[in-house]
This record gives structure tokens, C-alpha cells and sequence, in this order.
């Protein structure tokens, strides 16, 4: 968007520069009279066209520059990727046991990347990307000026002469080339360039990894609700939490999945998202079905004290075909039924809950050194110090501990909120 914007913005420095520049050729139109209008607008606007065609290459030379390179055969390209996958990198940061398959091979060495030409060769690009961005101003300028020039030319004064017809049909031609072909590649290869090296927008990428962050805490928060439903289902011994079969038919799991269902679709959909996103992360085969352990581990560490059971019972509430496995529609269902539409008193007790389970010594408080404590036995991606910026941005100001009633607020705030 920065780099749009930059070219459709024209400051005093660009029109100096554009018209000082167009005056070259005014000059020699004077000086020369004998020159055709026609023949120095195309010989203007094949010019434009070749600084085009330079600066796109002198863009691609410099993204080469401070890229590191990567590795020409095929065998180590994908060992680089490997294990890099969306669901594996997301499942590694959910609650859940640390040696989990696939998320680590002791045998197998990770191919590393070389490091960027620059920093081996010393050197530097010849621009800056503002440099660049002021550069490509100019030349849309120039573009923009030269066709105008060509339209008021043609209403000034008739072409006269074959010749002069097929210079200012050449010179128009230089038009869409520049629009439909170079400008998509310099607009690209500039964006590219503005978020390499040195030049990283910082401010963004602290945005990004903080609203990651955050729905790490929103993903834990909703475990903690799927948890809360199911414990407070088996103390009001509804049917799906009997360990009789005989309780829970299968037109009973219909209704609930329906149920579920519904709601899940009043959810919003960056909230849709993170489910799907969660339900990926569990999918680590892409089989279209989440690990039971994998949830079972993840209940076990947030202290449920029988884990295989709550997941047993979460199973029958939706095995509506009974297949036990958990598939993409059962999961909305549970989701929706667990953490749509819910009473805001049974999210506040779900997570003094989990405060509960944290709160070790039993204070009524937590301190930011406990909770990074929890996380890390959960296996949850959260460190301290992204604990301690979550609660300064919450609170705006530096947060040591927090009561009960302030850790409910503080979850809860993070789990609604839309990541921006």
C-alpha cells in the first residue's frame, strides 16, 4: 500500500526535478524546429520505456543482493522446508506434549541458508528504497506528462506525413507497454526491495507478532471453555457425560451437531479462522480428523485431572455416525456450541478455572514469573517477556500481577477481540 501511495503522491522535489528535465526537450523543439513534434515524442517516450526497463533490472539486481541464496538442488530446497508447514509451526505453540511426531527428527541435519551477497561482498545498493520510491514517482510523472503532451499535441496541430503518423503511433505504443507490463514488475520488485535488509518495517512486524500472540491467549482461552462445558455438563449429569450408552443416541448427537453448527456460523470470521487454524494445527497427517491425543494432551497439561475422559465425552456429544473420530464439522460443532453465544458468567468461571490451576500457591494472585511458568509446562508458545508486552498493551503500563477477577478480564478482552 506505501509503495502505491508513493507514487500517486507528488511532492514539490518531483515536480522540480520532472519539469527541469522536460525542458531538455522543449529546448531542442526551439532550437531545431526542422525536428517533428511527432518524432520527439516518441523518441520522449521510448526514453521513459528504457529508464523503465533499467530500473526494474537495477530493482531485481539489488532484491538479488541482500537475498540469500538458495540452494540449486531440489533434494535441499525441500529439507530447507521442511517441518515449516502452517499446521506444523501453529501446533508446536498449542498446549500439548513436547515430543509430539513429526515436530522434531534428532537425524535429520537442517540445510542452512548462505548469507545475503551484501553482507559477504560489502556492498551496497546504489538507492535506498525511498530513493527508488522518489525515482519511480519521477517516472510515472514522466509517463503521466507524456502522454498528456501526446493528446494536446494531436488537438494543436493535424498530423501531416506517413512518417509522422507512424512516430505517434509508436510513441502511444509505449503507453500500455509501460502500464500492463513494466510498472506490475517495478511495483513489485520495489515492494520486495522496501522489506529486505535494512529497510524492514519494524513497526509491522511487532503488529503482526503481537496479533499472533494474542491469538495464541484467545486459543487458550477457548480450550479452556470447551474444558469449562464439558466439567459443567458432567456435574448437571447431562446424557452425553454418562459412561451408559444407553443415555446418548445417536439422534441426540444430530441435534447437538446442528445446534453447534449454527451458532459456529454466527461467529465472526477472523474467529472462524483461529478454529480453523486450531483444528489444522491438530490435523498434522491432513487427514481431516484432529488427534484425540493431541486434544487429550492439551486438556491433561491445562489440568484437567482426566483428560481421555473429557475428549470420550466430547466425542459422543457429536458422533451423530458413530465414526469417533473428529472430523471438521464435529469440531465447529463443538466450538460453536463451547464458545459462541456463551453466558459471559460461564466464560468468567471457566477461566478462574484456569487461574485456579496456575495460581500454585494459592494467593489469589499471579505474577507474570507463574503464568510464563504455566505456559511453558503447557508447551504454549507465550514467553514471559510476550506475556509481559500483552498485559503493558491491555493495561498500558507494566503489570507485575494480576487478581482473579483482572486474569478473567484480561483472557477474555484478548479471546474477543478482532486481530488486526
Amino acid at each position: 500500500g506505501k509503495i502505491v501511495l508513493s507514487v500517486i503522491h507528488l511532492d514539490r522535489w518531483t515536480w522540480f526535478v520532472t519539469l527541469g528535465l522536460l525542458a531538455v526537450p522543449l529546448w531542442a523543439l526551439k532550437a531545431y524546429p526542422w525536428i517533428p513534434n511527432e518524432f520527439m515524442h516518441f523518441i520522449l517516450a521510448w526514453m521513459i520505456g528504457l529508464l523503465g526497463m533499467i530500473f526494474a533490472w537495477v530493482l531485481q539486481r539489488d532484491t538479488f543482493l541482500f537475498t540469500p541464496p538458495v540452494p540449486r538442488q531440489v533434494l535441499k530446497i525441500m529439507q530447507l522446508f521442511s517441518g515449516e508447514s502452517f499446521q506444523i509451526l501453529r501446533r508446536a505453540k498449542l498446549p500439548g506434549w513436547l515430543d509430539r511426531p513429526i515436530l522434531d527428527d534428532p537425524d535429520h541435519e537442517q540445510p542452512q541458508l548462505e548469507h545475503a551477497p551484501a553482507l559477504i561482498q560489502k556492498r551496497q545498493s546504489f538507492f535506498k528504497s525511498k530513493r527508488h520510491q522518489l525515482a519511480f514517482r519521477m517516472l510515472a510523472f514522466f509517463q503521466a506528462v507524456s502522454v498528456t503532451s501526446l493528446i494536446l499535441s494531436h488537438l494543436s496541430q493535424p498530423i501531416t506525413g506517413r512518417v509522422n503518423i507512424v512516430y505517434y503511433l509508436l510513441a502511444w505504443a509505449e503507453w500500455p507497454f509501460m502500464l500492463f507490463v513494466l510498472f506490475p514488475v517495478i511495483l513489485r520488485r520495489l515492494t520486495i526491495r522496501s522489506s529486505i535488509a535494512f529497510e524492514k518495517d519494524e513497526k509491522l512486524i511487532r503488529k503482526v507478532t503481537t496479533s499472533t500472540k494474542e491469538s495464541l491467549l484467545r486459543d487458550y482461552g477457548r480450550l479452556a471453555q470447551v474444558i469449562g462445558m464439558e466439567r459443567r455438563a458432567a456435574r448437571n449429569e447431562e446424557g452425553w457425560t454418562a459412561e451408559e450408552n444407553g443415555f446418548w443416541q445417536r439422534r441426540d448427537a444430530m441435534q447437538w451437531v446442528l445446534r453447534g453448527l449454527r451458532k459456529y456460523d454466527t461467529l465472526p470470521l477472523t474467529d472462524r479462522r483461529e478454529f480453523w487454524v486450531m483444528f489444522a494445527a491438530w490435523d498434522a497427517a491432513d487427514q481431516g480428523v484432529a488427534c484425540t491425543r493431541e486434544i487429550s494432551e492439551a486438556f491433561r497439561l491445562m489440568g484437567v485431572d482426566n483428560s481421555e475422559r473429557t475428549v470420550n465425552h466430547i466425542i459422543r456429544l457429536v458422533n451423530f455416525d458413530g465414526n469417533p473420530s473428529l472430523t471438521w464439522m464435529k469440531m465447529k460443532a463443538v466450538f460453536g456450541l463451547a464458545c459462541a453465544d456463551r453466558p459471559t458468567v460461564e466464560a468468567a468461571e471457566d477461566l478462574r478455572w484456569s487461574f485456579d490451576k496456575i495460581d500454585t500457591n494459592g494467593d489469589g494472585k499471579l505474577t507474570i514469573f507463574e503464568i510464563a511458568d504455566a505456559f511453558k509446562s503447557m508447551h504454549l508458545g507465550l514467553t514471559i517477556d510476550d506475556i509481559a508486552n500483552l498485559l503493558f498493551i491491555y493495561y498500558g503500563g507494566a503489570k507485575p500481577t494480576i487478581t482473579r477477577q483482572e486474569y478473567v478480564d484480561f483472557v477474555m478482552s484478548k479471546r474477543t477481540e478482532t486481530a488486526r
